[in-house]
């Protein structure tokens, strides 16, 4: 979890009179024990927030940020674009934006031509079964 003092630690929250909220932290560091009061507090600690939920907080709105279908497939050889001897700068991330496709294709090992495309779907309008292997090789 987050941390209060420096260099990250353990936190935990409780209500009191004094404060709508307290703050325990402990700093990893030092072993230093501190205690915050306020109002608000943002724990910025990620989409499955333990902050969130040690507090019993629920998620409001969908909890998917977003529907992602992979599909991995290989390639025959190396693609040139990933091939450091033919690009000068090989990535590993390749973004698509077209009329018949919007993905991300990753390159998981470019020497053996292992990749997977990440393509968007729309719930309610779309779903996984839409996507077949039929679909997939038309990509």
């Amino acid at each position: 979890g987050g941390g209060g003092g420096g260099g990250g630690g353990d936190s935990s929250s409780s209500a009191s009179a004094s404060s709508p909220l307290c703050v325990r932290t402990t700093c990893v560091a030092t072993g230093i024990e501190s205690t915050l009061g306020a109002r608000y507090v943002v724990a910025a600690d990620g989409a499955s927030s333990p902050i969130r939920t040690r507090l019993g907080l629920p998620v409001a709105g969908d909890p998917a940020l977003q529907h992602l279908v992979s599909i991995h497939f290989r390639t025959a050889s190396p693609l040139p674009c990933s091939d450091p001897r033919r690009s000068s700068r090989p990535a590993m991330l390749y973004f698509v934006f077209h009329e018949k496709l919007v993905g991300c294709f990753v390159c998981h090992d470019a020497g053996r031509g292992k990749w997977v495309l990440q393509v968007p779907y729309f719930p309610p309008f779309q779903s996984p079964d839409d996507f077949t292997e039929e679909r997939a090789r038309e990509m």
